[in-house]
């Protein structure tokens, strides 16, 4: 739902802008940047200037002074994490506590200040805010006390560092700046788009009287352009019971999600008044909005405000069009389509009914947002207005979810969505992804292509057909990463002698001790005979020789 407000603020914003500066485009030549900027942002913006014109008012004396909105933001930056750290050492139930009390002005200080309080006086402290707080404030000031006192004293700094800030500004840019602390959305997104903020400044300093007057006059329009919508919604389902039946089962799903009692909030209060923004109590600005809550949560609305309904007497009472939020939810989880393709296929119709136009609505805006992000992912003709509608989004909703359990199942091996479907195109007889593109054969490939060769074989006998063809010629091959045999092969590197100082100092030999001889004993020769004096046996034929 903040992401309502934020486009409801550009919205004003970039009217304020287009009908006040094609007045100045002949003397700054930054109109068509003005424009570009209009252009795209117009899908996401539309009707902040609902606000009472009070509102609108400071929001144009606050884009004079656009520094100032950079300063708050960097102070709520400051407090928001200090109270989240003081909230972290809680469970979730505990800090829901919390952050519901915080939202009434002035609670935690008169329970804060002086000393610990008994239930009796926590009661009479309550007589002047709703019955919906009072359980909760005696809950937490009898058992927290110290954590309150701890929350009284940020409130208390960041409330004078925010005095300080505005001691620089004119009184009337004071005044602005506190009461859009009452609206912390309005803030957040003049914050969020400060170039946009600069630019309606510039414009609204030239001629403010001007810039009134048109924002006056497109508050109107945009306020019947609402009640139109609403009046088409309410004829769409009402034309069209199946869908009615799907946005209740869709509502309940919603509801089981986050965590809502279904029994809480059946139906207002008042069933006769439609139920605006400015009712519900937001978080304060300085401590932001709860962690579990989507980006820019600055209202605890009941469930059923997002739905644009609720209950009565078993049928629906419709009061506005679904909220953004609740139709990105319901665009975000590609299994609704198959739950309720008869929903998806009156959100498709209200698209396609308004078209483009100045001022969308949050369906419009949610079901485009859904078509630029899922982009290339969609089959081509699945939004095309026919009978077969209803049939092809139940068949996506069953392949997404398919696809994606299949790539979840086989990490190692995931398909696109192209190839996936040609693997199961029996099972989603309705929808018409695209072949995957295969790169057309040019004329100079070096391949074979079948229809420049002849293929029938009478032809070929009867060579009736002309020689048009040709073989590639064959090229030697090119060799990569090696290197050419026939290429001298590198000396190896001669070892650089080394450097020795300049004192010309050889460095000394390493000593190596030598081995020491051991002396020999001493052997006793034997007495051996020459061989002269030896006795020479000669042969003879059996004779012996006499001695002489």
């Amino acid at each position: 739902m903040m992401a309502t407000y934020t486009m409801r603020c550009l919205h004003f914003i970039t009217c304020c802008l287009l009908t006040f500066y094609p007045i100045y485009s002949y003397a700054q030549n930054d109109f068509s940047y003005l424009s570009k900027l209009s252009e795209d942002d117009s899908i996401a913006i539309d009707a902040l200037i609902l606000y009472p014109k009070v509102t609108r008012d400071a929001m144009l004396e606050v884009a004079l002074y656009p520094e100032a909105l950079v300063k708050l933001h960097s102070l709520r930056t400051e407090s928001s994490k200090a109270f989240t750290n003081l909230m972290s050492s809680l469970s979730k139930e505990e800090q829901e506590k919390f952050w519901d009390l915080v939202r009434y002005k002035g609670l935690v200080q008169r329970l804060a200040e002086g000393n610990k309080k008994s239930e009796n006086e926590i009661r009479d402290i309550l007589k002047n805010y709703p019955g919906e707080i009072h359980e909760t404030a005696i809950d937490l000031g009898t058992r927290h006390y110290e954590t309150l006192v701890k929350i009284n004293e940020q409130e208390k700094s960041f409330q004078q560092h925010f005095q300080n800030l505005l001691k620089s500004y004119p009184p009337v840019t004071q005044q602005a700046l506190t009461a859009l602390l009452d609206l912390p959305e309005v803030l957040d997104i003049l914050q969020d788009n400060i170039s946009l903020v600069v630019l309606v400044g510039d414009a609204y300093r030239k001629n403010p009287d001007f810039i009134k007057h048109k924002a006056d006059s497109l508050s109107l329009e945009t306020a019947r352009q609402n009640a139109e919508d609403i009046k088409q919604w309410s004829k769409t389902l009402e034309e069209n019971p199946e869908a009615a039946e799907e946005l209740k089962q869709s509502a309940k799903q919603y509801a089981k999600e986050y965590g809502y009692d279904e029994d809480a909030y059946a139906k207002p209060e008042d069933t006769g008044i439609v139920v605006i923004h400015h009712y519900y109590e937001p978080y304060p600005y300085w401590f932001g909005w709860p962690w579990w809550y989507p980006p820019h949560w600055w209202y605890p609305y009941p469930f059923w405000y997002h739905w644009g309904f609720y209950f009565s007497d078993g049928g629906i009472i419709v009061f506005s069009l679904p909220s953004y939020f609740f139709v990105s939810w319901y665009f975000y989880y590609p299994i609704h389509h198959y739950y309720y393709p008869h929903l998806s296929d009156a959100y498709i119709h209200t698209y396609h009914y308004y078209g483009p136009r100045r001022v969308s609505n949050s369906i419009t805006r949610a079901v485009d947002d859904w078509k630029k992000e899922k982009g290339d992912d969609l089959p081509p003709d699945l939004l095309n207005e026919d009978a077969q509608r209803v049939a092809r989004l139940k068949e996506y909703g069953k392949f997404e979810e398919d696809y994606v359990r299949h790539n979840s199942e086989n990490p190692g091996k995931p398909l696109s969505r192209q190839d996936f479907f040609q693997k199961n195109e029996k099972k989603y007889p309705n929808l018409n992804y695209p072949r995957r593109k295969i790169r057309a054969i040019q004329q100079d490939d070096d391949v074979y292509r079948k229809e420049r060769y002849p293929t029938k074989k009478k032809e070929i006998e009867n060579k009736s057909y002309e020689r048009k063809w040709a073989y590639p010629e064959k090229r030697e091959p090119i060799r990569q990463f090696y290197p050419d045999k026939q290429a001298t092969p590198q000396k190896k590197a001669e070892p650089q002698r080394k450097v020795y100082p300049q004192n010309n100092v050889q460095p000394q030999k390493k000593f190596i001790p030598q081995k020491q001889m051991v002396p020999q004993k001493q052997i006793p020769q034997k007495n051996v005979q020459s061989k002269s004096n030896k006795i020479v046996k000669q042969k003879t034929d059996g004779r012996q020789l006499k001695k002489r």
